[in-house]
């Protein structure tokens, strides 16, 4: 049992840390003409931009309908047009099989559909099955061993809005019926073809990398990466004791006086006044510092880096 819930608890670890960069993969990009926002994410794994809002139609229709929706799309009066429906190419290299259904990825239609760990982990044939497994992390509602999976569906949305939890047209014709085109649930991660009568939602990319670059801000502290000097760690005051440049939630050493603060905190030093730097605190002769580089204790008069006075003792312990 305690076995079973550590090798869970690895897999939940792993599956953050491929969520994570997975997502490192999507830029914002403004279309607005407010740096400030995203109104758009360059993918650049599939090489297409997202939409960010992934209902920004407002609502269903069928598919002839939303394909002639995103060909004719300025979003947000940005003057770029160009964008069509996610495509669904064959995972395979062949539609012959496309009638084919599989829990495991192994073909078009079904679940799974590039999910990693499959037969096409990664595949970027189909566009929105790449975004669901790959970019977002999403959790299949079936797999070989059954339906209702654990955690199945999107954990996150990543920076995007809107995801309805339901279906989403193609631009991509089924082959094996006459009048269906490819859909791909959101929702559960199952892709299909369907009747193009049928009325699903319509989330609009485009071809490369479009609109104009927003600056990251990865920490979410309010101050974009090239500006913040702790890019990582959220400190929206920018407090930096030493002024070298890093702030001081992730500086080891606030002072700069050579002693990180967690040594200093461990021996009642002052991490933010660097004159404990070259003080004596137990009366031995030695600098704190001189202590510390030692590995001796600065609270000990008896504890001392005795090479100073007897250079020729190291030599008679080896």
């Amino acid at each position: 049992m305690a076995l079973s819930r550590i090798t869970c608890a690895f897999s939940a670890v792993v599956l953050s840390l491929i969520t994570l960069s997975s997502h490192a993969s999507l830029a914002g990009r403004d279309l607005d003409g407010n740096l400030s926002t995203a109104e758009a994410y360059y993918d650049t794994v599939l090489d297409i931009t997202w939409l960010g809002d992934a209902n920004y139609a407002g609502t269903a229709m069928d598919w002839t309908t939303a394909n002639s929706w995103a060909a004719g799309l300025d979003p947000y009066g940005s003057g770029i047009t160009g964008w069509r429906l996610p495509e669904t190419n064959p995972i395979d290299g062949t539609t012959a099989d496309d009638a084919t259904y599989s829990y495991t990825g192994s073909e078009d239609r079904g679940y799974n559909v590039s999910a990693p760990g499959t037969l096409y982990a990664g595949s970027t044939a189909s566009e929105m099955a790449h975004l669901f497994y790959n970019t977002l992390g999403g959790v299949a509602f079936c797999n070989s061993t059954g339906c209702g999976i654990p955690n199945w569906g999107l954990s996150s949305t990543g920076p995007f809005s809107n995801i309805q939890p339901t279906r989403y047209w193609s631009a991509t014709e089924y082959a094996p019926f006459t009048g269906f085109a490819w859909g791909f649930d959101m929702e559960g991660g199952g892709q299909n073809g369907f009747n193009e009568n049928y009325s699903y939602y319509a989330w609009a990319v485009h071809d490369g990398d479009v609109g104009a670059s927003v600056p990251t801000d990865s920490d979410n502290d309010g101050i974009y990466d090239n500006q913040d000097n702790c890019p990582h760690t959220s400190n929206a005051n920018q407090l930096d004791f030493d002024n070298d440049g890093v702030g001081d939630v992730c500086d080891t050493d606030d002072d700069n006086d050579g002693m990180p603060d967690s040594y200093e905190t461990s021996m009642g030093f002052n991490p933010l006044n660097p004159t404990d730097a070259t003080a004596d605190a137990d009366g031995d002769g030695y600098t704190n510092l001189e202590e510390y580089k030692a590995g001796t204790d600065p609270h000990d008069p008896e504890s001392f880096p005795r090479a100073r006075f007897m250079p020729w003792l190291p030599l008679l312990l080896d």
